[in-house]
């Protein structure tokens, strides 16, 4: 998969010490109408729930892995059929995979930015909110952004 602007407008992320409910609960994603989502590598057998889910949803699927913290993690997670990689911050030397990298500060933008990100992933977004994103998209209007972490419900309507 080739993708050279966000092709979504929510990204589900997928983690948890079950690897059966991670699984089931990409599957049921997808059935429901989510078009991307990420698994976390934080989640147990993290590498074998993106396979299997990579096999039942084809691979044209906006299937992810998220929480890479290496370009080892980067290669394994590219190995079990991620189509894209999330970092929390900011990981040199990456595969050419479209990555979502984790930036909180206006020097990390620049960072991720200069690493090749297709989009910055604003985290953890709980610190600034919304109000902080459009000050960030002052100095980065052609930055995709998507803010992670700390939104609920109400947050996220305000983030839409």
């Amino acid at each position: 998969m080739n993708l050279t602007e966000l092709p979504f407008r929510t990204l589900a992320i997928v983690r948890g010490r079950d690897r059966d409910a991670a699984l089931r609960t990409v599957l049921t994603l997808a059935e429901e109408g989510i078009t991307a989502a990420e698994v976390s590598l934080t989640t147990t057998d993290a590498l074998w729930v993106i396979e299997q889910a990579r096999r039942e949803l084809g691979p044209d699927a906006l299937l992810g892995a998220g929480t890479v913290l290496s370009v080892e993690d980067a290669a394994r997670a590219a190995d079990a059929g991620a189509a894209f990689l999330v970092t929390p911050g900011l990981v040199a030397g990456l595969p050419e995979l479209p990555v979502l990298m984790g930036a909180l500060t206006p020097g990390e933008v620049i960072a991720a930015t200069a690493h090749g990100a297709l989009a910055v992933k604003l985290f953890p977004a709980l610190f600034g909110g919304p109000a902080y994103l459009n000050a960030l998209r002052a100095p980065f209007p052609d930055v995709p952004f998507v803010p992670v972490g700390g939104i609920d419900a109400t947050a996220a309507l305000a983030y839409l």
